[in-house]
């Protein structure tokens, strides 16, 4: 029950930054530098699945951890981690492989990824 308490938690500290992030700050960048590649409207349904699948490998892989350690510090940490490991991937494979993806792109979704996912652990 408490890791079902700690995934709400995170789930929602997620997505309410993640608004916050994609409305007033992302966007803007993302527009301006792979403006092209971008879809009018999201996929709802893909996003939805993403934050399902993604705050289940946080409580999993961070916040579980953390919780049995008693240890905030180690939410911080494992939070990072993933969040880096994760976006990482995503932005560094797209780098690799999508024409018109750019640096910027990358590390700028990068550093939200460490921030958000990181965030959400300690609240989870």
């Amino acid at each position: 029950m408490q890791l079902a308490r700690a995934f709400v938690a995170a789930a929602v500290t997620f997505l309410i930054l993640d608004i916050i992030w994609l409305t007033f700050i992302a966007f803007e960048i993302f527009q301006r530098e792979v403006g092209g590649l971008l879809r009018a409207e999201p996929n709802l349904i893909a996003a939805g699945a993403f934050y399902v699948i993604y705050m289940f490998g946080l409580t999993v892989l961070a916040i579980a951890p953390a919780v049995r350690a008693g240890s905030l510090a180690m939410a911080l940490w494992l939070g990072a981690v993933l969040g880096l490991t994760a976006y990482g991937t995503f932005d560094l494979t797209s780098l690799a492989v999508i024409e018109g993806w750019t640096v910027t792109a990358t590390v700028v979704d990068m550093i939200w990824g460490v921030t958000g996912t990181s965030a959400a652990a300690v609240v989870g």
